[in-house]
């Protein structure tokens, strides 16, 4: 806890990140790339932000994480190459070569019955709800897609989810463990996504999740904010398995 500020919000991503429906273009755009947010009048905005978003998946990886080195953890890469260009598939290496330190990155994990389309549409909702027409410097927003498409039965789908969170909190702490410690960076996470945050900054911090720990883990300053959590309200206190 004292590696990392957090802000618990209590209220649905649409009404908090999204700050409403989209204008049916803005929305029906959203799922190819990047939009702005529409403003009151339900238009989209005329702000052509700069922002180098990126799509980070671990959908074809598998759940038990600690049984890959760290050499054979494959991310699946994409970046958004713009309108009339869409998403190109690009590396690792390439996301950390391009870096600019200086430069907030913002990561959003999605929550549960997420699938791939929708892990894109979402991620690019909570962009342009957070950011909107701001007329701030430019981002780096990484959309963190992880195997949550709906399983038959909904008991069966929040006891698997559940329980894979764990394997995807150490994916999430390994990426985090590479990034450049200069670089600022904010997550945003959203029900399981917000337990998959929690986690990986646990483990970032060197905390044990699942009996298994990330090797030279060191913890780094980082902005959270956490919305509909699904955490238990005791696991970031102190001795608690996220604190």
């Amino acid at each position: 806890m004292k590696f990392w500020r957090f802000l618990l919000v209590g209220i649905s991503l649409h009404i908090v990140v999204a700050g409403g429906a989209l204008s049916p273009m803005c929305a029906y755009a959203a799922a190819d790339g990047p939009q702005q947010e529409g403003s009151s009048s339900g238009e989209c905005c005329d702000v052509d932000r700069a922002d180098d978003v990126w799509l980070i998946s671990t959908r074809h990886l598998g759940c038990p994480c600690w049984d890959k080195s760290d050499d054979e953890l494959d991310l699946h890469v994409e970046r958004y190459g713009g309108k009339g260009v869409g998403w190109i598939e690009t590396s690792l290496d390439e996301f950390f070569s391009s870096a600019d330190p200086t430069q907030r990155t913002m990561i959003y994990v999605p929550g549960n019955r997420v699938d791939w389309n929708d892990a894109i549409v979402r991620g690019n909702h909570a962009r342009d709800g957070v950011l909107g027409c701001s007329h701030i410097e430019p981002i780096r927003f990484v959309i963190w897609s992880w195997p949550s498409d709906q399983i038959h039965g909904q008991l069966k789908d929040v006891r698997v989810k559940a329980a894979r969170t764990n394997g995807e909190a150490h994916y999430l702490a390994w990426f985090l463990s590479r990034c450049d410690t200069e670089t600022p960076i904010s997550i945003l996470g959203y029900s399981f996504g917000a337990r998959v945050t929690t986690g990986a900054l646990h483990v970032l911090g060197g905390g044990q999740l699942a009996g298994q720990t990330l090797p030279h883990a060191q913890p780094r300053r980082t902005r959270v904010a956490l919305l509909a959590a699904a955490v238990h309200n005791y696991w970031l206190q102190p001795g608690a398995c996220h604190e």
